[in-house]
């Protein structure tokens, strides 16, 4: 759900958070492994950018140059794991590709419950030792 306020800000009132299942986390893990793919993404948080103007910052950023065909390769990657998305708007003298961000990677972890569990009958027998010997 989104509130608009005056102005360009908006107010969100909540979350709209999915899991991922497991190949898709992979696919998102994968495509994150590479330190350009990592940086693109990161990059994208400013919002928008041109493909080329995103070379450009590439280059200045790793020191060396970063071509449009290798940008392009990577930011594939980051597509086909749902993670930006681009398209191409009317730009003399042709069109330019433009790339955004299109999910915000959270990172949960949970205790796999057989351990949560062996844990919780320790801390139960624990409580019940403690009681019984207060008991009697």
């Amino acid at each position: 759900m989104e509130v608009r306020k005056e102005g360009k800000e908006k107010l969100f009132l909540e979350e709209d958070w999915r899991t991922l299942s497991t190949d898709e986390a992979f696919r998102v893990a994968e495509a994150l492994s590479d330190s350009l793919r990592q940086w693109i993404y990161m990059e994208l948080e400013k919002g928008p950018v041109r493909q080329s103007e995103l070379a450009k910052r590439a280059s200045e950023v790793f020191g060396k140059k970063i071509t449009n065909p290798l940008l392009r390769y990577h930011i594939s990657q980051l597509e086909e794991a749902g993670l930006v998305a681009s398209e191409i708007v009317p730009s003399p003298p042709r069109g330019a590709k433009i790339i955004r961000k299109n999910y915000e990677v959270r990172i949960q972890l949970r205790q796999f419950a057989g351990r949560a569990r062996a844990d919780l009958e320790d801390e139960l027998k624990g409580l019940f030792e403690r009681w019984r010997k207060s008991s009697g």
